[in-house]
């Protein structure tokens, strides 16, 4: 499972403290996977990934020493302006694309690449959801 802040994660393991393993922070999740053996997820069998990469990242946790940093939490944004909300939405995009095989993804499938904002043409640099130049 994964949280978008600490304090989310901390609520989820009050509820159900026996998923430690399985509980991870976004931003977490993908500072762990970066020592992740892609190559070893991508050769078990679509089943059997998930639970494999919940195993690596919850001993990569146990050799990092710790829990989750406030650093890593990923900002709510919510009452706050659209541009905060597209900054938060390419956050949460870029932080997916480096967690091997998210949902099944094989190594080198790019289908995150194109995730963005919504309004937001990702092929395009300037202002978010249609705004003037």
């Amino acid at each position: 499972m994964l949280t978008m802040t600490a304090q989310h994660r901390a609520e989820v393991l009050g509820l159900a403290p026996r998923r430690l393993r399985r509980v991870f922070t976004l931003v977490e999740a993908a500072a762990l996977s970066e020592a992740v053996d892609r190559d070893h997820l991508a050769h078990l069998a679509p089943g059997d990934r998930g639970p494999a990469l919940a195993d690596a990242l919850a001993d990569g946790r146990a050799m990092r020493h710790g829990r989750p940093r406030q650093d890593e939490d990923i900002l709510d944004p919510v009452s706050m302006p659209a541009t905060v909300h597209a900054e938060v939405v390419d956050r949460i995009a870029d932080t997916l694309r480096s967690i091997p095989l998210l949902s099944g993804r094989a190594p080198g499938d790019r289908s995150l690449e194109q995730v963005s904002a919504p309004g937001r043409d990702p092929r395009r640099p300037g202002p978010p959801f249609g705004e003037p130049d």
